[in-house]
């Protein structure tokens, strides 16, 4: 569920981390949500937009209810990036476009919840 590039060009050193957080969401989300982090944090970041399966996505600072989700440090910024849950699409392509640098793509396969996750109200034993 998570995909990462290095980018070493004009002086800039940093990794870019994507993760797709619906399957271990708590609560189900009418949105794909991802959480895009740059690492470092002094990392000046001027333009930034996200393109997910050719549509523009949303992009926010993450907050407490999604960083709960991401293992942190304090050298990195964490975005929220999303956009509505488009039920026939099984694969996320997303294109990130940073200020001057080139763009790059991140590809994601969807996967629902219950293939992962076992339901709390079910009591039964697997193996």
């Amino acid at each position: 569920f998570t995909q990462k590039y290095k980018i070493t060009q004009d002086k800039i050193n940093a990794i870019i981390t994507m993760s797709y957080l619906n399957p271990i969401l708590d609560k189900t989300s009418k949105d794909d949500v991802l959480a895009l982090s740059f690492t470092p944090n002094t990392l000046k970041i001027q333009n930034l937009e996200v393109f997910i399966n050719n549509k523009k996505a949303n992009i926010e600072k993450l907050d407490d209810e999604y960083l709960k989700y991401i293992i942190q440090n304090n050298y990195t910024d964490y975005f929220k990036v999303s956009l509505p849950n488009v039920k026939e699409e099984t694969k996320l392509v997303t294109k990130i476009c940073l200020d001057h640098l080139p763009c790059f793509e991140l590809n994601f396969q969807k996967y629902p919840k219950s293939l992962y996750y076992r339901s709390e109200d079910v009591d039964t034993q697997y193996n």
